[in-house]
């Protein structure tokens, strides 16, 4: 009566009735379903396209192994998005803080608050030693437990930072070997 469109999901059965073919026909009403499914493929293509054209890099893991990950950190690692599925986090990190991850699952699970923000040093497929500014954000993805981790490439600033402290060090020696003489 309205005028409204309306999804219908229906069945027919044919049976015989006093000798006469009948058929029943069953109809359920599917609008609100095709609706939320339209929505969820909305919410799909926006994460993909968000992700896909990320100057970050974005991955998604379990306790297990990583489900997803973007062209940048493909670039940011060196692996392909195939490689990443049979990883765990420990083929991407360096070794030096795999205590700090631990103790920082350990304390999560225990409920307390652990830093979302952190710089890290990690491994890329080549063997480079590479800094990374990240950040980790936990969600429920088909009724899991999921990490959604972005990180920044910060090797040169790092490199920079490294170089200038360096530079005042020296600076700092000279003046001070100027002054005792």
């Amino acid at each position: 009566k309205s005028g409204q469109k309306r999804w219908i999901d229906y069945s027919s059965t044919s049976i015989e009735l006093d000798g006469q073919p009948r058929y029943i026909l069953t109809a359920i009403d599917i609008t609100k379903r095709k609706r939320a499914e339209a929505a969820i493929q909305a919410s799909e293509i926006r994460f993909r396209t968000l992700a896909e054209s990320s100057q970050a890099a974005i991955l998604i893991f379990d306790d297990k192994q990583y489900l997803y990950a973007n062209p940048a950190a493909s670039d940011l690692f060196g692996y392909s998005p195939r490689e990443f599925h049979h990883l765990q986090w420990r083929d991407l990190l360096h070794p030096d803080y795999y205590a700090l991850v631990a103790e920082r699952q350990a304390a999560y699970e225990r409920g307390l608050q652990v830093p979302q923000r952190d710089e890290a040093l990690i491994i890329t497929k080549s063997g480079e030693q590479r800094w990374i500014d990240y950040s980790l954000g936990i969600a429920e993805m088909d009724g899991k437990q999921r990490f959604i981790v972005t990180a920044l490439d910060i090797t040169q600033r790092r490199q920079m930072e490294a170089a200038l402290q360096a530079s005042e060090t020296r600076f700092r020696t000279l003046t001070e070997s100027s002054q005792a003489a």
